[in-house]
């Protein structure tokens, strides 16, 4: 509906997706997306800007903590319910998306190597394992392609 305004269709799309509970998940997912910084991942950050942005993902862990217990009422609440609980099953695996990157993101640019391999790894394997399931809602491949190098993984990285 070309007549309605972004805010608009947003509020409809969360409203049906998440019941009343959508305020507090598009508080949620936008709280998340300014943590991670798409900029970042732009190049579009001056140096400065990028070191302001890896403290950012230090509070994520803490972000998807506090919002555990709203997605499990929503799972809870939605379960006669099919898409409204694929809806909050699929928000459940993101929070284990972004508890993972995050994870991986902090220890490469914190110049961990120690830690930033294992951690980017554990990152691929999981969305490799979920892919089946994810595919639909995300482009495994494409978002491998792309995170790899600040993943600090090489091609080879990403063909085992």
């Amino acid at each position: 509906n070309r007549d309605l305004s972004l805010d608009e269709i947003a509020a409809d799309y969360f409203g049906a997706a998440f019941g009343d509970k959508a305020p507090q998940v598009r508080e949620y997912l936008a709280t998340l997306s300014g943590l991670f910084n798409p900029r970042f991942f732009r190049g579009e950050l001056s140096e400065a800007e990028r070191k302001r942005t890896i403290p950012c993902w230090r509070k994520i862990n803490t972000v998807l903590r506090g919002f555990s217990p709203v997605i499990k009422e929503g799972l809870a609440a939605s379960a006669a319910e099919p898409a409204r609980a694929l809806s909050w099953r699929l928000l459940r695996d993101h929070a284990q998306f972004c508890r993972l990157l995050s994870r991986a993101l902090i220890a490469r640019y914190k110049g961990d190597a120690e830690q930033a391999r294992p951690a980017a790894l554990k990152l691929v394997h999981w969305v490799r394992r979920h892919e089946r399931r994810l595919h639909p809602f995300l482009d495994v491949c494409l978002f491998l392609t792309v995170m790899a190098p600040h993943l600090g993984l090489s091609a080879d990285d990403l063909s085992r």
